[in-house]
């Protein structure tokens, strides 16, 4: 039951961002206005609680579950807040400058601008459009 919550939940999180993407212009490149930070807080903490229970243990194997764990937390915990910036800076763009969707445009009827002519249809939105 717990998993199908979550499924459920990741679901309308996705719907939510694709909401926002269809109200941004699409010469705004994501990336470059949102950079990644990176974390390393619970590579370093798994790392030095390792240290003394693998000598007392006379041993790797806690350097290795410690420090893997804490690089797994790192990555999760990173492209989660990563996502939460992303979205808030979509909405405090979208306040700023309006919506596109006031003038009934969506984003698959904009040009493309790195195509040359703008005519070519986007596989990835034809498929969306399609399912």
């Amino acid at each position: 039951m717990g998993s199908v919550l979550g499924t459920e939940r990741s679901r309308q999180k996705q719907r939510e961002i694709e909401e926002l993407l269809d109200q941004l212009p699409p010469e705004i490149d994501l990336d470059k206005e949102v950079p990644f930070r990176s974390w390393w807080l619970f590579s370093v903490v798994g790392a030095l609680a390792a240290i003394p229970v693998g000598m007392k243990r006379k041993s790797l194997a806690p350097l290795l579950i410690y420090g893997t764990t804490g690089t797994m937390l790192d990555i999760i915990f990173g492209i989660e807040e990563h996502e939460k910036k992303r979205q808030d800076w979509m909405k405090e763009y979208i306040a700023q400058h309006g919506s596109r969707r006031a003038d009934g445009d969506s984003r698959e009827n904009w040009e493309d601008p790195s195509s040359g002519f703008g005519q070519e249809p986007d596989p990835w939105i034809e498929a969306k459009r399609k399912n």
